[in-house]
C-alpha cells in the first residue's frame, strides 16, 4: 500500500508529465518544485537539488513562477550545504519583486539563507519583513512553518 508521499510523488510526476504535454508551464514549473520540495522532505538532496533546478529552469520565462522556484531551490540548497547557491537563488527571487504571498514566502526564506551565512542581523530582518502581514504568515501557513524552522534552527545553535 503506498504512503502519502509515495501517492504525492506519483501524483507529482503524474502533473509534471500532463503539463509538459499540453504546455502549460506555469503548472510544470509548480509541480518541479513541489517534487523538489518532497524530495528535501524525504532526504533525497541530489533528486531535490535536480529538481529545483529544473523548477528554476522551467518557470524562468514567467515571474511568478520563477521567484516561487527560486525560493524552493534555496531551501534546498540551504539543506545540502550549497550556501552560495541559496544565496544567488533568493537575491535573483528578490529580484523579481513579486508581491503578496510569494514576497513573504521569499523574505522568509532569505531570513533561512541569512541564518545559513552567519548573518543574524539580515535573518532578523528579513523575518520582520516576512510576518509584516499577518494574512500570510498565519498558523498552518507555508510562511508561518519557515518562520517555525528558522527559529528550531536558531534553538538548535544554543
Amino acid at each position: 500500500m503506498l504512503g502519502e508521499a509515495d501517492r504525492a510523488r506519483d501524483a507529482l510526476t503524474q502533473a509534471i508529465t500532463l503539463a509538459q504535454k499540453v504546455g502549460a508551464t506555469p503548472a510544470w514549473s509548480t509541480a518541479l518544485r513541489g517534487l523538489a520540495l518532497l524530495d528535501l522532505e524525504a532526504g533525497r538532496l541530489d533528486a531535490a537539488l535536480a529538481g529545483g533546478r529544473r523548477a528554476v529552469e522551467v518557470g524562468a520565462s514567467m515571474p511568478f513562477p520563477h521567484a516561487m522556484a527560486l525560493q524552493a531551490f534555496a531551501r534546498v540548497a540551504v539543506a545540502a550545504g550549497e550556501v552560495a547557491a541559496a544565496r544567488r537563488a533568493i537575491d535573483r527571487a528578490r529580484g523579481l519583486r513579486q508581491g503578496g504571498r510569494a514576497h513573504a514566502l521569499v523574505a522568509v526564506v532569505d531570513a533561512l539563507v541569512s541564518a545559513a551565512e552567519g548573518r543574524p542581523t539580515a535573518k532578523r530582518a528579513a523575518l520582520d519583513e516576512a510576518t509584516g502581514r499577518a494574512e500570510y504568515c498565519r498558523p498552518g501557513s507555508e510562511v508561518a512553518g519557515l518562520v517555525e524552522e528558522v527559529s528550531a534552527r536558531d534553538a538548535e545553535r544554543r
